[in-house]
């Protein structure tokens, strides 16, 4: 986890103390990195187990104040084993807009699907817990991200792999939407 941590951090999807990453280790059993940190810095060391109801297992510190919202995807996707969220700064754009991303590359709809808008709601709250929650329900299982207003990236897959891969083609896929809206002139 610590080496996705930091390459999340390199490949710009977060920026100092933003985002967070969890992996599940069991069906009750969470590893999550810690809050306030910054995913560029954390070694294996400091990842935090946290049970389904998000009380602190394995060591002292606060687990990420967006726990609740990782936890509910588990439980809504029964195949998901990681969950990631950043904040990218295209697809955040987006979010900021309240726009989805457009899927305008063939990767971004064969991998992503789609990208559905989750209604604003605090950070680290119960109602932004309960919208990711209800989007989960309405949207196909095939679906590996879901964008927040205001907020940025929840991306989620099978392995801590398939998660990351699935932020960063969110990222990808907004960076190009974003571009080619500009006009061109023909050569």
């Amino acid at each position: 986890m610590a080496y996705f941590s930091n390459l999340i951090y390199n490949r710009g999807l977060v920026g100092s103390s933003g985002g967070n990453i969890s992996y599940k280790l069991s069906d009750d059993k969470f590893l999550i990195s810690p809050t306030n940190s910054c995913l560029g810095r954390l070694s294996y060391r400091d990842f935090i187990i946290i049970d389904e109801n998000l009380n602190v297992l394995s060591k002292k510190g606060k687990p990420s104040k967006e726990s609740s919202l990782h936890i509910a995807v588990y439980r809504k996707r029964q195949d998901v084993h990681c969950v990631i969220h950043t904040h990218s700064i295209f697809a955040t754009i987006f979010s900021v807009k309240e726009m989805k991303i457009p899927m305008v590359t063939v990767s971004a709809k064969l991998k992503l699907v789609e990208t559905p808008l989750v209604g604003y709601a605090n950070p680290g709250s119960t109602e932004l817990k309960e919208k990711v929650e209800s989007k989960l329900y309405e949207v196909n299982d095939k679906v590996c991200s879901l964008l927040l207003c205001n907020h940025g990236v929840i991306a989620f897959g099978s392995n801590i792999e398939q998660a990351f891969n699935a932020a960063e083609l969110v990222e990808d896929t907004a960076k190009i939407a974003y571009f080619s809206t500009f006009p061109f002139k023909s050569a």
